[in-house]
C-alpha cells in the first residue's frame, strides 16, 4: 500500500485528503479533513458524509503535482492509520504537527506512567473531548 497527504488550496472544502491506495493506485481508504475541524471517511465497506472513493485509479504524483492547487506528500502507514482512527472513531481532525524533541517528551512522560504513547495521547484526547463536551 501507498499512503499520500494531499492539501487542497482552494475556496471549497475539504482542505486537506488522506489516502491509501494500492499497488495499481486506486483508493482503499480516504479521510477529508475540513477547516471547521471535521473529518468524513470512506473505504470500500463505509463511509461518513458525502466522501467516496475515487472511481479511478490516482494519476502520478507529477500530474498531480502540476495542478496548483494540490500539494502531494507521500506518509507512512503509522500516520494514515492515525489519521483513519480519529475520523472513524470521533468524526473530527487532529492537527498535530510533531517535532523529535516532542515525541521524546511523548515517549519519556508515557514511560514514566508505565503506557504506550497510543494510549497516553488517547487518553487525554478523550479527557479533553469530554471537557469540551463533543463525546455525548
Amino acid at each position: 500500500m501507498n499512503y499520500f497527504r494531499v492539501k487542497w488550496h482552494h475556496a471549497d472544502e475539504p482542505i486537506e485528503i488522506y489516502s491509501e491506495l494500492d499497488p495499481q493506485g486506486w483508493e482503499t481508504r480516504k479521510v477529508e479533513l475540513f477547516s471547521n475541524g471535521q473529518a468524513t471517511f470512506a473505504s470500500a465497506n463505509q463511509r461518513s458524509g458525502d466522501s467516496g472513493l475515487a472511481e479511478v485509479p490516482w494519476p502520478s504524483l507529477t500530474e498531480i503535482e502540476r495542478q496548483a492547487e494540490f500539494q502531494v506528500t507521500p506518509i507512512n502507514q503509522v500516520e494514515f492509520e492515525q489519521v483513519w482512527k480519529m475520523a472513524v472513531t470521533y468524526g473530527i481532525a487532529v492537527y498535530v504537527t510533531v517535532e523529535r524533541e516532542l515525541v521524546t517528551q511523548l515517549g519519556n512522560l508515557a514511560w514514566q506512567r508505565g503506557l504506550s504513547v497510543e494510549k497516553l495521547v488517547n487518553g487525554w484526547l478523550y479527557e479533553r473531548l469530554e471537557q469540551e463536551k463533543v463525546l455525548a
